[in-house]
C-alpha cells in the first residue's frame, strides 16, 4: 500500500511528539518505522516548508519514505491535493489526514482515506 501522509497533521495526533521538538519530522519517521509491518508499504510524507524556507522546496528519501517539503509558496495541503491528479492506480493509495478539505478531495478522486487518529489505531 502507498500512503500519502499530511505530516504535521499526523504529528498533532501523536502524544509522544511535540510541535516544539526541533526534530519532530525525524521523530515521526522513526515512529512510523517502528509500526511498519509490510516491507512493501511506501510512505510519502508531506510537511509545510516552514522549517527550511526553501523557495524551491525539497525532498529526501529514507528507506520506505519520501519526505517532501513543497516550495514555500505552497502549503502541504495544496501539494497533497495536486498530487491526487498524478495517481494512476487509485486503489493502491491511502490518504492520511484529518483535514476536511483533503478528505473531501480524496473522495472526489476515489482515493481511500483515513483520518490521522484512525491511522494511528491500525
Amino acid at each position: 500500500m502507498n500512503y500519502i501522509i499530511d505530516g504535521y497533521n499526523l504529528i498533532g495526533k501523536i502524544n509522544k511528539i511535540s510541535f516544539s521538538d526541533q526534530d519532530k519530522e525525524e521523530k515521526l519517521i522513526a515512529f512510523l518505522k517502528n509500526r511498519i509491518t509490510n516491507p512493501k508499504d511506501f510512505f510519502l510524507i508531506v510537511f509545510d516548508n516552514k522549517k527550511y524556507l526553501d523557495a524551491l522546496g525539497g525532498s529526501y528519501t529514507q528507506d520506505q519514505f519520501l519526505i517532501k517539503f513543497p516550495p514555500c509558496d505552497q502549503t502541504a495541503d495544496d501539494y497533497i491535493i495536486e498530487y491526487f491528479v498524478q495517481i494512476k492506480k487509485r486503489p493502491d493509495y491511502t490518504i492520511v489526514s484529518s483535514d476536511r478539505v483533503i478528505l473531501t478531495k480524496a473522495k472526489e478522486y476515489y482515493l481511500k482515506s483515513l483520518k490521522s487518529e484512525e491511522f494511528l489505531k491500525t
